[in-house]
């Protein structure tokens, strides 16, 4: 059964809705299920609203703005993008880019979703708005309001932040991630998916990102996390019926929590 966004919160808030494999919920912990073509109705919520830290979930409006790009056809996936210095400076996780060096929209993709490299969304996001990262997180926020994601402030492109002035919610993390599933279905299931890529010859891959495919169905995902963020997800799956589905989960207290209640939301 599928209730209205605010309905089904309420009633939830008031536990008038359960799912008892979710009853013992960590505190501060929250959850949504939507269906990617309704993602306004909540499928089952807990706290979806309230804002947190989203860390590397960031990334998915660098990546939904850059293929936008491609889509208007103002780069390819072959265009070239140009390390600056201060990408360079970036923190880990990153690919440990040099000034100066090349990549390719492609490559830019395949590391943003795997690697969640922080030197590439600098780097990106300075090659979308002519050089300024600042006039990149300005775009962030004109999207995300474009897209009705009222609960949603961006600071930066890689979600390295952990101020609480850059927030986002579960319910709009799954907008966002419905809309991209939506609007690149093509793009979506070759980049989200993918468990490994090769950067200079060499393959890079996310262990704890590759354990979450093999114990779960999921069909892409995007993971997030820094030391007050915590663990967060937010991940795509079908059911029988051939509804596909975004779950989203934010500041899960560990890991294996993370995974633990991904399993129980697939049943959703």
């Amino acid at each position: 059964m599928t209730y209205s966004r605010r309905g089904v919160f309420g009633l939830i808030s008031a536990g008038m809705i359960t799912i008892p494999a979710l009853a013992e919920t960590p505190q501060g912990m929250t959850e949504v299920v939507v269906d990617i073509k309704t993602p306004e109705l909540f499928q089952y919520s807990h706290n979806a609203e309230k804002k947190q830290r989203p860390a590397s979930l960031v990334k998915l409006m660098t990546v939904y703005l850059l293929l936008i790009a491609i889509r208007e056809k103002r780069v390819s996936l072959n265009t070239t993008i140009v390390t600056s210095l201060e990408a360079t400076k970036q923190e880990p996780t990153k690919v440990w880019l040099k000034e100066g060096e090349k990549f390719t929209v492609h490559e830019a993709l395949c590391a943003l979703v795997v690697k969640s490299a922080n030197d590439v969304a600098y780097a990106t996001a300075e090659f979308l708005a002519e050089g300024s990262h600042q006039q990149f997180v300005l775009m962030m926020n004109d999207q995300a309001k474009n897209l009705g994601m009222s609960d949603t402030h961006y600071l930066d492109a890689s979600g390295l932040s952990d101020s609480l002035d850059q927030h986002s919610t579960a319910a709009n993390t799954a907008l966002l991630m419905s809309r991209i599933i939506q609007d690149f279905p093509f793009e979506y299931a070759i980049y989200f998916s993918r468990t490994e890529y090769y950067w200079r010859g060499k393959s890079y891959e996310r262990n704890d990102r590759n354990r979450i495919f093999e114990r779960t169905s999921i069909d892409g995902m995007k993971t997030g996390y820094t030391r007050k963020a915590r663990f967060n997800v937010a991940a795509s799956y079908y059911v029988s019926d051939g509804v596909h589905k975004v779950m989203v989960i934010m500041k899960a207290p560990s890991y294996r929590t993370r995974l633990t209640v991904m399993k129980k939301l697939i049943i959703v």
